[in-house]
């Protein structure tokens, strides 16, 4: 089985996207069409998307549910195949049409089988059929900066811990941020961070902030909390007030990680057929 290293997923796991009987699937689902959602630009939650709610699921404190309100089957494909936006080739309005969907699945689903639940969710409901290309594409490579890594290594946040405990570790989570932006003297216009992720994870959270994908080259294993504070291209700016680190600079001041401009291949979801309106 060959290894697709562009886009950090296995070749066969994406050559595999009609559902089999053998294939995990929510216990119940729903799903519906949405009312359109203006897409409106927020420096403060990130880019457009931001915009869109996906809740729940492996990992966090409603592992048995998932919901999510607003979002467009593009955008359900990524999340499902673990790809960037530009690895999903289709009909226009895979990025324009906004659908809701709630799930039921078990509480000791993984975050892999949640994204093969989805998958065949997917099929199911909207009738598709797709292939796989491989198509050239200009990326970043995430690398570590020549002084080294500045992450903090974690354990993971037990999914079965009870509200009070995740909801400490948000808390933690926010103090962090807020006392990043305090210490670099300025109003951070844009921030995410993460508890305890992956450089996989991270990288995912991180590509949509940019204007081409992200591919991980800094060879991490293991779990780090990320918390990323910079200034937004095009954000409001007063003269009494310093001008922030951009995304790069904040990359390699606050985490330790470069980016590096690359041309790299990549596996594309090319979509033959699919329906607009769902399935009942």
């Amino acid at each position: 089985m060959r290894q697709c290293v562009a886009c950090g997923i296995l070749v066969s796991a994406l050559l595999s996207a009609q559902p089999s009987a053998s294939s995990p699937s929510f216990e119940v689902a729903s799903v519906t069409l949405a009312p359109d959602v203006p897409i409106v630009p927020s420096f403060i939650n990130g880019p457009p998307e931001a915009n869109m709610r996906f809740q729940g699921g492996p990992g966090t404190k409603s592992p048995e549910r998932i919901h999510y309100v607003g979002v467009t089957l593009k955008m359900l494909m990524q999340r499902a195949y673990g790809v960037k936006p530009e690895q999903v080739a289709g009909p226009k309005w895979l990025a324009t049409q906004r659908y809701s969907i709630t799930a039921k699945l078990p509480p000791t689903t993984t975050r892999e089988e949640c994204r093969l639940m989805l998958r065949n969710l997917l099929n199911e409901r909207f009738q598709m059929r797709l292939h796989t290309e491989t198509r050239s594409f200009r990326v970043y490579y995430l690398v570590v900066s020549k002084n080294g890594p500045k992450l903090k290594p974690q354990e993971p946040l037990n999914p079965t811990s009870d509200d009070q405990e995740v909801r400490k570790a948000l808390q933690d989570g926010l103090a962090a941020m807020k006392a990043r932006r305090e210490a670099l003297e300025f109003r951070a216009t844009a921030s995410f961070g993460i508890r305890a992720g992956t450089m996989a994870e991270f990288v995912e959270r991180l590509s949509p902030h940019l204007d081409r994908p992200v591919l991980d080259r800094t060879q991490l294993e293991g779990l780090y909390g990320f918390t990323v504070d910079w200034v937004a291209d095009g954000a409001p700016q007063t003269d009494d007030m310093p001008r922030g680190p951009s995304l790069f600079d904040a990359l390699e001041e606050q985490l330790g990680l470069e980016l590096k401009s690359a041309t790299d291949q990549l596996q594309v979801l090319v979509i033959d057929a699919v329906q607009r309106i769902p399935v009942e």
